[in-house]
């Protein structure tokens, strides 16, 4: 089962439906990139050269064969010129390292709408399959879950969806036939 998480109410009969936009920030933020730190063995994101604490995140690089995009986030790899800021599309291994420099520079879910911090963060399984993904601009991120992944603790939070409860193809879907790893 597949969830999906929305940064406004997307059905006009929520008891709560005011416009709120809602966010993943806190604990449990901390929570969902523990999660996708447990089931992925990469993860992309998108940043511009502006973002300095970046720096940090060299070692952790990798270089990922051009291939594996069809396979990668919903967009091409170039970089992308957004008015006066320029961003970069950049894959990571995960480790502990890593988690600590995330979490000690990133607070929600959305840190990246404005290019003010990493935006578009997807992750992937070491076959290159799409564990999760978030598309700030869109305001929705998902969960694409295989048998026994367990995120109960994150998708047992309000304004999370199972895909069943969606109008069919509400979200995008990564998923081809077959996967391709990141790294050949």
């Amino acid at each position: 089962m597949n969830y999906a998480f929305f940064d406004t109410a997307i059905f006009a009969e929520d008891e709560d439906y005011d416009e709120e936009d809602y966010d993943i920030v806190g604990e449990d933020y901390e929570e969902l990139i523990q999660t996708c730190f447990r089931y992925s063995e990469y993860f992309s994101v998108w940043f511009s050269p502006h973002i300095q604490w970046t720096e940090k995140l060299k070692p952790y690089e990798i270089n990922v064969d051009p291939a594996c995009f069809e396979y990668a986030p919903p967009c091409r790899p170039e970089p992308k010129d957004k008015g006066d800021i320029m961003i970069h599309l950049h894959f990571y291994r995960i480790c502990p390292e890593l988690y600590q420099i995330l979490i000690e520079n990133t607070h929600s879910v959305w840190d990246g709408w404005n290019y003010d911090a990493p935006a578009f963060k997807h992750f992937y399984r070491s076959d290159g399959s799409c564990f999760f993904m978030s598309y700030e601009h869109d305001g929705n991120c998902v969960f694409y879950l295989r048998d026994g992944e367990n995120v109960s603790c994150v998708v047992g939070k309000e304004h999370w969806y199972r895909e069943d409860e969606l109008w069919p193809n509400a979200i995008w879907s990564p998923r081809p036939d077959v996967y391709r790893p990141l790294i050949q």
